[in-house]
């Protein structure tokens, strides 16, 4: 007489179970929160030096640089817009002071 084969907690046969086998020494065991994955900043831990206090602070000249650049392209809108500059109303004083502007604001991001 051949021994009967053990059924499962969950009554499907061993031999009906799906996919390859796990070999020895290692578990199967089954996901419940859908894919998942390892983000490569927890992998690598590298330590990262603080900038040094010298190297965080800007010039004092810079923060003035940046009012007059504002200020620049301030009056050159409003004044193009009142038709007091020479040559009347130009596309090209509204498009400076644009310039000047933009150029105040990119400055401003480097402010330390």
């Amino acid at each position: 007489m051949s021994p009967r084969p053990r059924a499962s907690l969950d009554g499907v046969s061993p031999a009906r179970t799906s996919g390859p086998t796990p070999k020895k020494g290692t578990q199967r065991h089954r996901e419940t929160g859908g894919r998942r994955t390892t983000h490569r900043a927890a992998l690598v831990q590298r330590y990262t030096a603080p900038i040094p206090r010298s190297k965080k602070v800007s010039p004092p000249w810079f923060g003035y640089l940046l009012g007059g650049l504002s200020l620049v392209g301030v009056l050159l809108i409003v004044l193009n817009y009142l038709g007091v500059l020479p040559g009347g109303v130009s596309g090209w004083y509204l498009i400076s002071g644009i310039v000047f502007l933009g150029s105040a604001f990119i400055g401003a991001t480097f402010w330390r």
